[in-house]
């Protein structure tokens, strides 16, 4: 069971998207005595099962986990993930013994955040066939009693309202939703030049220069628990598109707040007013301040001090990918990327780096900038000589 994902694309398509999702999203508050967990075969997620809830179309059946359900039921009970996995994938027995047993001690009290059964956004597989997917809610995740909810739907809308009412002169540049991030990366419509920075850069593909750059910002959040919602500033090199994330600068609202004191079914559509309030008041002042010419401009300064010709490339290159966590491919193709760029520098091996990363998914591409800013400033210590192991 996954969810379809939709990423760098259009906003009125992403938001279309949350909205169809708000229709079929539900969150049940369940005391952990009250379910059971079970399993139909070796490598299959697992399901959930409860008897007392009652829904609109009747009482709620069986609820199939996924992948980050999985992963908070286990941290919830604390049973390691490794762990986890070895006994769902061929010893079921264990598997039954101690999850139940571990629920069964009671005390505790979960949200599941689900999507209704036969929700067009999961791909079902053929295991559960002669259930039906009609009547299969999907658990996206499986959260605390005091996990405060801030909708994608929500911060979709308050981002496009606070961006209109400021008159704000940007453009919206994509949207991703995946299973448990939202991603809205907004830029600014002025271009500053940096030509130190960019100096004998090219796009590795095509061989354009341009010393460009767009300041802006990313919009996240999580629905699942995989993250706080937060305004990440972003900026965008015009010659490749690499992007440019600084994380350590990012304003955040973490999803936690006072235990939830009711019991049964808490209905998604529920606002929450003062999250939104304070949403509006952060999206604003990102707006003021990550697009303001002085601080892309003193993020560029800061990162030229670290701009050092590089001696060794292919060293640099190889020890950067390692760093980044990149396999061996896609370390041949930083450092192929290096080279393409003509620009043989600390700063151009970080452009290799983000340029690499264009190819992966939005949440790794994402990542990868994230590190990659953060390891510029040693970059210069990766400059020798690389050795096979």
């Amino acid at each position: 069971m996954k969810y379809k994902s939709i990423e760098r694309q259009d906003i009125f398509r992403v938001l279309d998207r949350l909205k169809a999702e708000q229709k079929v999203k539900s969150d049940f508050l369940l005391p952990s005595e009250e379910v059971r967990v079970a399993l139909r075969g070796e490598k299959i997620s697992p399901v959930m099962m409860h008897d007392k809830v009652r829904t609109e179309t009747g009482y709620m059946g069986p609820m199939r986990l996924m992948r980050k359900a999985e992963e908070n039921l286990s941290a919830k009970l604390n049973v390691p993930i490794k762990y986890h996995d070895m006994i769902r994938d061929g010893h079921s027995d264990i598997y039954h013994y101690t999850f139940n047993r571990l629920l069964q001690r009671g005390g505790k009290k979960f949200m599941f955040r689900t999507f209704a059964p036969g929700s067009e956004f999961i791909d079902y597989e053929d295991d559960y066939a002669d259930i039906g997917t009609d009547q299969i809610f999907a658990v996206r995740s499986i959260l605390s009693d005091r996990y405060k909810r801030i909708e994608n739907l929500d911060v979709m809308n308050v981002v496009l309202e606070t961006l209109t009412e400021m008159k704000a002169d940007v453009d919206i540049e994509k949207a991703s939703v995946t299973e448990n991030r939202l991603f809205v990366d907004v830029i600014h419509r002025d271009v500053h030049h940096f030509p130190e920075f960019l100096e004998g850069y090219r796009n590795p593909n095509t061989g354009r220069s341009d010393t460009g750059v767009i300041s802006g910002f990313s919009i996240r959040n999580s629905e699942t628990g995989d993250g706080r919602f937060q305004i990440v500033p972003r900026a965008l090199v015009l010659a490749c598109s690499n992007g440019m994330t600084i994380r350590k600068d990012a304003l955040a609202r973490t999803h936690l707040g006072s235990r939830i004191s009711e019991t049964g079914i808490i209905w998604s559509e529920e606002t929450h007013h003062k999250e939104m309030d304070l949403i509006i008041a952060q999206t604003r002042d990102a707006v003021k301040t990550f697009l303001s010419p002085e601080y892309i401009g003193q993020k560029i300064s800061d990162l030229l001090q670290y701009r050092k010709e590089l001696e060794h490339p292919v060293g640099t290159a190889h020890h950067l990918g390692s760093a980044l966590g990149f396999d061996e491919e896609r370390t041949e193709y930083l450092l192929e990327s290096l080279f393409k760029s003509n620009d043989l520098t600390t700063t151009g091996a970080f452009h290799a780096a983000t340029w690499v990363a264009q190819g992966m998914s939005i949440e790794d591409q994402y990542e990868v900038e994230e590190a990659a800013y953060q390891l510029l400033p040693g970059i210069q210590h990766m400059d020798h000589p690389f050795k096979k192991k």
